[in-house]
């Protein structure tokens, strides 16, 4: 199962222990037996109300988000084992790529949506849902941004000189759209049933043998590991 996807029950979870905690502090302890019922049983249900009100604001995007990832992931699963792929990317700056893949027809960045039904179209070279620009950021020029920041890691890092294509999948298959393999801004615009078609369907670039699609592969990775190493000396917050 998708990582991020599973790390969104776990955080969660430990939201609600904190609070189930919370709740027998205030109700067991024995130091605390003199305050009022009443007043105990409030703060209870306060904190509850309070933690009820977090889920409801935050969780249904958050949660549709990471199913929209799963359901890519699920989709990637079905490529050939020489197609390697990154999950959740980051170079330690702002943003992260949702997936990364690598294999004989290129390098992919993967911009998962997974937005309400509608039709995209172009307006003005901005992509619009049924007529509507996206909230927020530019969805086309995230994606964008996401492949040269992994062309300019591996440039920096590894010395490869190697182009990544945008991908900007919707996961959700009643989005429809009309653009077929034509790119909109630079990055392909699709819906989740074409991934593993335009990824396969690339032209072959000879340079990415398989020891060379490891390597990026790993290199990849080991930006994961070196964040982790920087969050636990405090460096990533200097």
């Amino acid at each position: 199962m998708r990582i991020a996807y599973t790390l969104r029950w776990v955080i969660l979870s430990f939201l609600l222990m904190i609070l189930c905690v919370y709740v027998g502090f205030i109700l067991g302890r024995p130091e605390l037996n003199h305050m009022n019922i009443f007043l105990k049983t409030g703060l209870s249900a306060v904190a509850f109300i309070i933690f009820l009100w977090t889920l409801k604001i935050f969780y249904p995007a958050w949660e549709k988000g990471a199913l929209g990832e799963h359901w890519v992931y699920q989709e990637l699963q079905k490529l050939p084992k020489e197609y390697l792929h990154v999950n959740d990317f980051h170079n330690g700056k702002r943003g992260n790529v949702d997936f990364v893949v690598v294999g004989p027809t290129g390098i992919f960045a993967i911009e998962v949506k997974n937005t309400k039904n509608g039709l995209l179209t172009m307006d003005h070279e901005k992509l619009c849902i049924n007529g509507s620009l996206f909230v927020g950021k530019d969805p086309l020029a995230q994606a964008y941004a996401e492949s040269m920041a992994i062309q300019t890691y591996l440039r920096e890092t590894e010395n490869l000189f190697l182009p990544v294509t945008p991908i900007l999948v919707f996961a959700n298959e009643k989005v429809k759209m009309t653009f077929g393999k034509h790119k909109q801004r630079g990055a392909y615009v699709i819906g989740i049933n074409w991934l593993t078609d335009i990824i396969r369907g690339s032209p072959v670039d000879s340079r990415l043998t398989s020891d060379l699609c490891i390597k990026v592969q790993q290199s990849l990775k080991n930006t994961l590991v070196i964040l982790c190493d920087r969050c636990a000396s405090g460096d990533l917050f200097n």
